[in-house]
């Protein structure tokens, strides 16, 4: 957390800080700003021990031109560790006008940080309303993990995470289950997250009994790009008809969108369809095409408006990597 301007008057209060490239909080002092502010109850968990410059540590106080911060920085907890202080002065005196009361430093300890895991069913199992187990589990040995699925902080209050874990019923709305570890004596950990998101779930019966497609090429040059492909239904009347609608996405954005109509008479011979009307060919637009010039990106390619796959779009087999203008160049 950096404070470098117009910083007046903040307030940080009960936050853990854990384990943090540079320092966890840094202070710039200015002439009219970063005063007044108020850092208490804080957990700073070996905090900016990575970072080889001037903010590391706990708290970080930077003066430049010897302009000098205000705070008060009270009843905080911390543990350092090499190269990193508690509380940092970037040149001598630097927190000079900072009141600092009541703070410790490497007293105790403090629980490690849970570790999160899904469960996932067997490969074979092709059950639409499967149960996942979230487990979670601490090195602290013998710590209380505690979690909330309301977005909230767990507290000591909260309940107790199960070894068994808890179970997480598919298909549903996302949630994030958020952990934390609890011991007697010890500051608790930081608070991980994971984010389950259960409405992308498609049972594997629905994938290998619906969707059928593939994207067969990808060009693209300087001023333009095309995706070509086939894609159909097949638990559609008469075996993938009417067509299906295709989304292209770069980088997760829809950027096109064409109907699986065109003629390919392969399919047929190949078995794949019971007509020959499943192929597609869409244009990629300019600001796409232009887009993809310049880094790495993914596009991608999901059947959309189709029984077997509202409303959650299904997923094409392949995904191309585009690395400065060049399919496959990742």
């Amino acid at each position: 957390m950096d404070f470098e301007t117009s910083a007046t008057g903040f307030s940080v209060i009960g936050c853990t800080f854990s384990h943090s490239y540079g320092a966890g909080i840094m202070v710039f002092g200015h002439d009219t700003t970063s005063h007044n502010l108020l850092i208490a109850d804080n957990l700073f968990q070996e905090t900016g021990c990575t970072q080889p410059r001037d903010d590391r540590g706990g708290i970080s106080f930077v003066c430049p031109n010897n302009q000098k911060p205000s705070a008060t920085v009270a009843n905080n907890k911390f543990w350092t560790c090499v190269n990193s202080e508690a509380m940092h002065d970037r040149i001598p005196g630097c927190s000079d006008d900072v009141t600092k009361t009541n703070n410790t430093i490497n007293q105790g300890d403090y629980v490690l940080e849970p570790t999160l895991n899904l469960d996932p069913v067997a490969p074979t199992d092709n059950d639409p309303t499967p149960t996942m187990m979230l487990l979670a589990s601490s090195l602290t040995a013998n710590a209380t993990l505690r979690y909330t699925t309301d977005g909230s902080r767990p507290s000591p209050d909260s309940p107790v995470m199960p070894a068994a874990g808890i179970p997480v019923l598919y298909p549903g709305p996302d949630m994030a289950v958020n952990v934390r570890g609890f011991m007697d004596g010890m500051a608790p950990s930081v608070t991980n997250t994971m984010v389950v998101e259960r409405s992308m779930y498609r049972p594997r019966s629905a994938i290998l009994k619906g969707v059928r497609s593939n994207v067969d090429a990808v060009t693209l040059n300087t001023t333009s790009g095309a995706v070509a492909g086939w894609a159909l239904d097949t638990s559609l009347p008469g075996g993938g008809v009417p067509p299906v609608t295709v989304q292209i996405t770069v980088d997760l954005k829809v950027v096109a969108q064409v109907t699986a109509d065109g003629y390919r008479p392969d399919l047929v011979t190949a078995g794949i369809a019971p007509n020959a009307y499943h192929g597609f060919s869409v244009a990629l637009p300019s600001e796409a095409v232009a887009a993809l010039q310049k880094g790495a990106h993914l596009l991608d390619a999901f059947v959309v408006e189709s029984p077997s796959s509202t409303p959650i779009p299904q997923r094409f087999d392949s995904i191309h990597c585009i690395a400065d203008g060049k399919v496959g160049g990742c």
